[in-house]
C-alpha cells in the first residue's frame, strides 16, 4: 500500500504533508521490484494499492485521520502516485479510500485524484477504486462520485468483507 503515515499501536503518526512513503513495500516489508517484474512478464497486471483502513475507517473506534491531511493537496498526490507508478513500473493505482465521504472535501479529493490520475499517468494504464459495499449503494455521496467518474474507472473492486 501506498499510504502517507507511520504505523503506532495506538494511531499511525500522518505526515501532515500528504507525502506517501516511497519507494512503496512491495513484500516481506521490503522493496522486491524483481518480484514486481516477474509478475509482469508472466502477463499480470500489477496496481499500486494508495490508502487502506490504516489511513483512516469510517467505523466506530478508529481514530486514524491521515486522509484528513491530503484534502487540499489532490495534485501534491497525484504527482506522487504518478511517480511510484514509473518508477515502481505499477500498471496503474487502485483507490482503497474506506473513510468519510460526507464532506465537499473528501469528494473533491476523491473525485479531483481520480480525473488527476487518468490525466498524468501512462497511456493505458488501469485506475480502479475500492469502495466498502456500503459506501458503493446508490444514493451515497460515494456512488455519485463513481458514477460520475465512470468514464475514467477500469473497473471497481467493492469490499463485501469489511461493509
Amino acid at each position: 500500500f501506498a499510504v502517507t503515515y507511520t504505523w503506532n499501536s495506538a494511531k499511525n503518526v500522518c505526515n501532515t504533508n500528504c507525502d506517501i512513503v516511497s519507494p512503496v513495500l512491495i513484500c516481506n516489508n521490503q522493496n522486491d521490484q524483481a518480484l514486481v517484474n516477474q509478475w509482469r512478464s508472466q502477463g499480470k497486471k500489477v496496481l499500486l494499492s494508495f490508502g487502506g483502513a490504516g489511513m483512516g475507517g469510517s467505523w466506530a473506534g478508529d481514530v486514524n485521520d491521515c486522509w484528513d491531511y491530503c484534502y487540499g493537496k489532490e495534485n501534491h498526490v497525484v504527482s506522487q502516485l504518478d511517480s511510484i507508478v514509473r518508477a515502481q513500473n505499477f500498471d496503474g493505482v487502485d483507490i482503497d479510500y474506506e473513510y468519510f465521504y460526507e464532506s465537499a472535501e473528501a469528494q473533491n479529493f476523491l473525485s479531483s485524484i481520480t480525473t488527476g490520475l487518468k490525466n498524468t499517468l501512462p497511456v493505458g494504464s488501469i485506475i480502479t477504486h475500492a469502495p466498502m459495499e456500503p459506501d458503493s449503494k446508490i444514493g451515497t455521496a460515494y456512488y455519485n462520485i463513481l458514477k460520475a467518474n465512470a468514464a475514467i474507472l477500469d473497473f471497481l473492486m467493492p469490499q463485501y468483507y469489511n461493509g
